[in-house]
This record gives C-alpha cells, structure tokens and sequence, in this order.
C-alpha cells in the first residue's frame, strides 16, 4: 500500500509494473484504502468476469457443467474434437 503522494511520485514505475509484471498498487489516503492501480489486462479481465458473473443464465450454465465435470458426466478434450470434427464433416458432405 502507497500514500497517494508515494504513488504520484512513483507513477510512472508503478504503471510499468503493473504492465510488464502484472502488479497491483494499492493506493491509500490518511491511511485508508483509497484506490488501487491495476495493470490493463488485469482490469480488462475483471471485468471480463463481471460480465460473466452479471449474467444468470451463463452462470447456471457453467454450474451445471462442473457439477456433470465432477461426475464424471463430462466430455474429454479429444471425444469434443471428435464430435466437432464428425458435425463439421457431415456438414460438409
């Protein structure tokens, strides 16, 4: 955690790390949490899964299929390329 006036000086090198290393700055005021500065791809993938998690219908999706995954009830990488690759050539014919 930075005080503001730590993270004015520094930001430069703070937005370089959070680039290049994918750090997270934490950004305090009187010694309270203020703000925090994530890298691009960090905050482009939180809010990715905000999206994701906003919508209920993916959501349930994903939940049933872990609960079939832990089942046992789910398909391999490989049985999915081959039920693909059997679609497509059947489209193709």
């Amino acid at each position: 955690m930075l005080p503001v006036a730590e993270a004015r000086d520094q930001l430069s090198q703070l937005v370089s790390e959070a680039e290049t290393f994918r750090e997270r700055f934490q950004i305090s005021r009187n010694g309270r949490p203020a703000a925090v500065l994530p890298g691009q791809d960090d905050y482009d993938a939180l809010l990715e899964t905000l999206d994701i998690m906003a919508d209920a219908d993916l959501m349930a999706d994903l939940k049933q299929a872990l609960a079939e995954d832990r089942a046992g009830e789910g398909v391999s990488g490989q049985a999915l390329q081959d039920r693909m690759t059997a679609i497509r050539d059947r489209r193709d014919a």
